[in-house]
């Protein structure tokens, strides 16, 4: 049984998110801030310690997934999901979450969410803590893309895809062109608008305006015929993804 005031864990691999939700949860009446964490491993070992009746909980762990930690645990808890895909909206809903925020995280759709769990928040706080970080980031349109010594501009629009080559980031644009950037494909994952951009595979990240098709054999299929990996792990989100477009 939850009951109030209710501890909040926070599970996310990226320390600024979790600083962020501190920061947010401190207007927050009703709701105890009681560790965060980065990786499904170490959920399960802090949700044993402290029990929270609450997870703000990233889709996307190293070692696996916010989904494959709520197959683990004991329910019922309350459970928001953060990530910066839109695909996985279908499947959070299936796992009963209260909400789904897209990162990066707005403040007002935050509070909004955290309403749901029937707690208060004092208005004047709420106003100060968004204007303190409750802005939207506005993705780029165009990257610069850094290789040693040089520079390039690039539109983001003409990204067909993006290949993971160890440390680096090989970029396919529509015109046929290829450059290599010097930045891993995380970093272009968290800078590239996530309702735009498909991680389909540990390697592949896709902008799905060149999608023409999915193969449920494991592949997409590009407008250009080039065929591209599905892992899979990640086939029901690319499911999910095409069904948000119904």
């Amino acid at each position: 049984m939850i009951s109030f005031p209710l501890k909040v864990a926070v599970i996310d691999d990226e320390p600024s998110i979790q600083k962020e939700i501190e920061l947010l949860l401190e207007p927050v009446q009703g709701l105890t801030f009681v560790g965060a964490c980065p990786s499904v491993k170490k959920a399960l070992a802090l949700i044993e310690q402290v029990d929270p009746g609450l997870l703000l909980l990233d889709v996307e762990l190293p070692d696996g997934t916010g989904f494959d930690l709520l197959e683990k645990i004991p329910m019922p808890r309350k459970v928001i999901f953060l990530t910066s895909h839109r695909q996985y909206a279908i499947r959070a809903i299936k796992f009963g979450a209260l909400d789904y925020l897209l990162k990066p995280i707005d403040a007002k759709e935050f509070y909004e969410a955290l309403g749901r769990v029937q707690v208060s928040v004092s208005p004047l706080q709420v106003q100060y803590q968004v204007a303190s970080l409750g802005f939207r980031r506005e993705f780029p349109t165009r990257l610069a893309l850094r290789f040693n010594e040089f520079l390039e501009i690039v539109e983001v629009q003409d990204i067909m895809y993006c290949v993971a080559e160890g440390s680096y980031t090989v970029f396919h644009l529509d015109s046929g062109k290829k450059l290599l950037s010097s930045k891993n494909l995380k970093e272009y994952q968290d800078i590239l608008p996530a309702g735009q951009f498909l991680r389909s595979h540990h390697s592949y990240l896709i902008n799905s305006d060149f999608i023409q098709r999915y193969h449920r054999e494991g592949y997409l299929e590009l407008k250009d015929k080039t065929v591209l990996p599905v892992a899979v792990r990640r086939r029901d989100e690319v499911v999910d993804y095409f069904k948000n477009l119904q």
